[in-house]
């Protein structure tokens, strides 16, 4: 099969991408999707028009609202920052409300398209530097990466494919301009990157192979053109493209240009991210970046080379050191079969294969801002999936067949298996969480109601509650408080007519992921802190290191009040709780959120 016309292996890749992506057709919709179609249909918040992801402006005066009354948590840094310019991604949500409403499965079918649409991309620039078996295993195991499957299940996260699909197409269109000399595919390179930056920061990670291709080329030209060359004649073992000297380096010129004026754009809009704990802006807080980014980059390696699991990142933090160290390992091996491909190969082939190798390091260096996860190596994907063509037909050729099986058990069943699995996961949390949701014991009638969300389960069952009541037509409560998200049990102490103790048992609060995406460790609390909420206060009583571990919430009137209602997490849905007598301590055992319970499911 592999030796079919590049047509044909296409058309199988694209085949490929329609059965791994399908299952996603069943899908409902999920976390952010809801924000964005609450947003989309007019209901207040921070996000609006083609900002739908605009999470946070680092302006307090304009945060502030939304945790007084909810539902931003009380925890959360009133200077925090997270806003992302995706204003096609924006466009995309506004255009699937205005066709399909609230029906997902549509909004999961365009998403599928572009998963398509990007392994077509990818395919017009593995093209362009494979040929024959080579292309042929390259585009499969692009089209098998398992990088997609959450931007295809997930339709908040489909402004990675959009970005992604129009970042390779840019790169295709540079190349053939290089390659073939067709200069009209200088601009619409430019262009097409352009309009990928407006879908998504994904798009950043071309640039790494712009200026890969661009090195490589300008190495090629020097070697080419050295004294000892010209006396063999060995101008004519250039690269395709090394035809003008002046164009060797100037080609990163529109490059440059468009990320100039993404930059200012950005600096404009005042984009990026500051006082989150998940996301670490360089040029925020260049140190912090430093730290994290080689443990960083060794997993995103490891997900490339042996497809490890990182996206258990978030769920399962005690296993981020194997992952770390798998990642080095495969660093490490990956540096000796390369040395060892590279050196069997012809001057053209071993510039293509610089490409890739230089491109895929490169193109990961953005993503190095935030937590390591399979949908952060998409566009870095295409560059993985050259690279391991290359040590596939090493290994072939020299008859390491078990390393060569291996490889491909890895890279095709296996991450097939991992599609299909994380699909159930997702489609599991969606079921579960409509479930919750209708669960949830609160009136729906009621536009009054001061609520107290003590334990939540986990995100899609925290946050998200009052947008999701309210998209089904319930009134928004008045407050919405988030006391809690530790995945722990929680000890409550009646102390007055209008005020408890919450502590975490066994641990502390804003020590998950998601707790900590609206704060940093880098802005820790104190004993004695208070936040003051619109008829609450919060104040801390202890913490443990940097993080809460015991508060006190004082109502301005009394917890029996008619209008107040206090919520806890327990068999699958957030429950009402009877507030205790004065006095009285009530031990609240955890229970099992939403997310675990789909991820156990499907294991």
């Amino acid at each position: 099969m592999l030796r079919t016309s590049p047509k044909k292996l296409t058309a199988a890749a694209a085949l490929v991408a329609v059965l791994l992506g399908a299952p996603s057709l069943r899908h409902g919709f999920l976390l952010d999707d809801y924000v964005h179609r609450y947003a989309v249909l007019g209901f207040p918040g921070p996000m609006s028009g083609l900002g739908l992801f605009n999470f946070a402006s680092g302006d307090p005066a304009t945060l502030k609202p939304f945790v007084d009354i909810g539902p931003y948590p009380w925890w959360t840094d009133l200077e925090l920052r997270l806003v992302l310019f995706r204003p096609l991604s924006s466009a995309l949500v506004y255009a699937d409300e205005a066709l399909f409403g609230d029906a997902p499965g549509w909004w999961h079918l365009h998403s599928l398209l572009w998963s398509v649409a990007f392994v077509l991309a990818g395919s017009l620039v593995l093209r362009r530097l494979t040929t024959g078996a080579l292309f042929g295993a390259a585009l499969m195991l692009f089209a098998f990466d398992e990088a997609r499957w959450i931007p295809t299940s997930w339709i908040a996260n489909r402004n990675a494919l959009v970005a992604g699909t129009f970042a390779l197409l840019a790169f295709a269109l540079h190349l053939r301009w290089r390659q073939d000399a067709t200069k009209w595919a200088a601009p619409l390179s430019a262009l097409s990157l352009a309009v990928g930056l407006c879908g998504g920061e994904a798009a950043l990670g071309i640039s790494g192979f712009f200026v890969a291709y661009a090195l490589v080329e300008w190495r090629q030209y020097k070697t080419d053109r050295s004294p000892r060359a010209e006396s063999r004649g060995a101008a004519s073992g250039s690269l395709d493209s090394a035809r003008d000297e002046r164009w060797v380096l100037l080609q990163l010129v529109p490059l440059a240009c468009v990320l100039v004026a993404y930059v200012i754009t950005y600096k404009l809009i005042r984009g990026g991210a500051h006082g989150s704990g998940i996301y670490i802006d360089p040029l925020d807080s260049p140190v912090a970046f430093l730290v994290a980014a080689p443990g960083r980059f060794a997993a995103l390696v490891g997900n490339l080379g042996l497809a490890l699991p990182i996206d258990v990142w978030l769920a399962a933090p005690q296993a981020r050191p194997a992952l770390i160290s798998l990642g080095a390992l495969t660093l490490v091996a990956a540096v000796v079969l390369l040395s060892r491909t590279r050196a069997a190969l012809d001057t053209k082939e071993r510039g293509h294969l610089d490409t890739f190798i230089l491109g895929t390091a490169l193109a990961l260096v953005p993503v190095l801002a935030t937590f390591p996860a399979s949908r952060m190596v998409m566009v870095p994907g295409v560059g993985a999936a050259g690279v391991l063509a290359f040590v596939m037909r090493h290994l072939w050729r020299q008859q390491r067949r078990v390393l060569l099986g291996g490889l491909v058990f890895i890279h095709v069943p296996f991450v097939a298996g991992v599609w299909m699995l994380n699909q159930a996961v997702f489609d599991g949390i969606g079921r579960k969480t409509a479930v919750a949701i209708a669960k949830t014991e609160l009136e729906m009638d009621r536009a009054d109601l001061r609520v107290l969300a003590i334990t939540t389960g986990d995100a899609p069952t925290g946050l998200y509650v009052p947008i999701q009541r309210a998209l089904l037509g319930a009134k928004l409560p008045a407050r919405y408080w988030i006391l809690s998200n530790a995945p722990k049990a929680h000890r409550l102490v009646r102390t007055s007519e209008n005020a408890f103790e919450l502590e975490v048992v066994d641990g502390r609060f804003l020590d998950t992921v998601f707790e900590q995406i609206v704060r940093t460790p880098l802005r820790p609390f104190h004993a004695g802190d208070q936040v003051q909420l619109a008829g609450a206060l919060v104040e801390v009583l202890a913490v443990d290191d940097w993080a809460p571990k015991r508060i006190r919430i004082t109502l301005d009137r009394s917890l029996e009040a008619d209008d107040v209602r206090l919520l806890v997490w327990r068999d699958g849905a957030l429950r009402r709780l009877t507030p205790p007598p004065v006095g009285t301590v009530v031990e609240l055992p955890y229970s099992e959120g939403v997310m675990a319970a789909a991820s156990r499911l499907a294991d």
